[in-house]
């Protein structure tokens, strides 16, 4: 089938991509001084460039967090690292794994694969428009990059309830934890009140 056909394609460009990737991530790591000195140095873009220019404190800022952050990292054990590759991985395919899980309950058969690559890419896209949770973007693109191999009502159904079981649902959790805390915390201070009135 289509979908079959073009999923071992996708596959190994997002094998390729996350290897080329990976080597550049290696090569940045290795001549991140040079680098450094260049970017911020007396002839370098961010002298030159005046959108660079006039924000160079916030950015020499924002790097020297990250190499900060970075070295904090570097610290950890190989255990350490691990298990925090681990547990990333863990989180990242249940994430990634919920729409598959709905598209299989609606009868569309689509390689995990398939739905895995479409989401890392249209769901990072879709950050850069500052929209929260990419509202909006998101949809549209993943229901453009699903249309060659699922049905129209099927991605607009199964769009629907991944939008429910990965952002509605978590909002409405975060808007009563909020609210018991509140609650707990205002009769905390009743009793505090009560107590210093009746002993005052």
């Amino acid at each position: 089938s289509q979908t079959s056909g073009l999923s071992p394609l996708l596959a190994h460009g997002a094998a390729f991509g996350g290897l080329v990737a990976l080597a550049l991530l290696v090569a940045l790591v290795l001549a991140r001084r040079p680098l450094g000195a260049w970017f911020f140095g007396a002839h370098g873009p961010i002298e030159r460039i005046g959108f660079l220019h006039r924000r160079r404190d916030a950015l020499r800022g924002f790097v020297g967090n990250v190499l900060a952050q970075t070295r904090i990292l570097m610290r950890g054990s190989p255990a350490w690292f691990a298990l925090a590759f681990a547990s990333t991985a863990v989180q990242w395919l249940a994430r990634y794994g919920v729409l598959w899980l709905i598209l299989v309950q609606l009868a569309a058969q689509v390689p995990f694969s398939l739905v895995l690559l479409l989401q890392g890419v249209v769901l990072h896209v879709a950050q850069w428009t500052g929209v929260p949770a990419g509202g909006g973007s998101a949809d549209l693109g993943l229901a453009a990059t699903l249309a060659p191999f699922v049905a129209t009502a099927t991605i607009a159904s199964a769009l629907l309830l991944w939008r429910i079981a990965t952002l509605y649902m978590s909002l409405i959790a975060g808007v009563v934890s909020i609210t018991a805390l509140r609650w707990v915390n205002s009769k905390k201070n009743n009793l505090a009140t009560d107590y210093a009135d009746e002993h005052g």
